[in-house]
């Protein structure tokens, strides 16, 4: 009798963590903050492409000044429908780069005339881009925005 009921039970817990599997790869238990925000923490930075200028002109040889301007285009990618409204990306430039001053922008999308987020680049040297509700449950998401420092 008790190994009836012994077979019982298992066969009750692997009903339970079979399903409970099940929902969770087909994404049913999705993690939820309550603030509405998620930190990315997987680099969604696909590219970065730099350009250095000097009293207006592009720079070309592998030689360049202090002070000199340098423009950053930098692309990204978010996985698939994994990410929705108030998710926020930081991307750090590196400290031999001088941002004079704060400055924020939209990151353009075709689909949406006020775009898929914004990004703000502070003179900490840190680009924080927060994405809105247009990305929810879209795939192949992409796109790219520039950022201009100084040499130091």
């Amino acid at each position: 009798m008790s190994l009836i009921r012994q077979n019982k039970w298992f066969i009750w817990l692997g009903i339970i963590i079979t399903v409970t599997a099940i929902a969770t790869a087909i994404g049913l238990f999705t993690k939820v903050n309550a603030d509405g925000e998620t930190q990315i923490t997987e680099d969604i930075v696909q590219s970065v492409t730099l350009s250095v200028y000097e009293n207006g002109t592009q720079v070309t040889s592998n030689v360049y000044k202090l002070d000199s301007i340098v423009k950053l285009n930098l692309t990204y990618q978010l996985p698939d429908a994994k990410y929705g409204d108030g998710a926020t990306y930081t991307y750090t430039l590196p400290s031999q780069l001088k941002i004079d001053q704060t400055y924020s922008g939209t990151l353009v999308n075709s689909e949406f005339p006020d775009g898929v987020g914004t990004y703000t680049i502070g003179t900490d040297n840190k680009i924080l881009l927060k994405f809105n509700g247009n990305i929810d449950g879209l795939f192949d998401i992409k796109g790219g925005f520039w950022a201009e420092a100084k040499l130091s």
